[in-house]
């Protein structure tokens, strides 16, 4: 091998390491950023109804992600779906939904007093 192959073959080997130590970093943000998510939006549901996380329970997650709707020469619709917790509390089921950087969720409206 001569000289120029060698330093070639370095530059690629740290590009390479720089890429696999970026995606590493990005994939753990992902996954404490969603974590986050789910912790904040249970802390979000025991303020509001006055009850403790324990009492608390994640029945279902749903991601949040990106949907398109696609008709060749006619249309083309991209959108975000939030994220959205289906929690537990006292046999009740709460949907909560991460909406434009705040929390809500459906009222139960049979337990509303007019």
């Amino acid at each position: 091998m001569n000289k120029n192959s060698k330093s070639t073959f370095k530059k690629i080997k740290k590009y390479a390491c720089i890429a696999l130590i970026s995606a590493i970093f990005l994939a753990a943000s992902i996954i404490l950023y969603s974590n986050s998510l789910t912790r904040n939006a249970k802390e979000y549901i025991a303020y509001k109804y006055g009850v403790t996380q324990s009492e608390i329970t994640e029945v279902e997650e749903y991601k949040a992600h990106i949907e398109t709707e696609f008709v060749l020469l006619e249309k083309f619709n991209i959108w975000v779906v939030p994220a959205k917790w289906v929690f537990n509390v006292d046999g009740k089921n709460f949907n909560v939904e991460y909406f434009q950087k705040h929390y809500v969720d459906d009222y139960q409206l049979e337990d509303l007093e007019i």
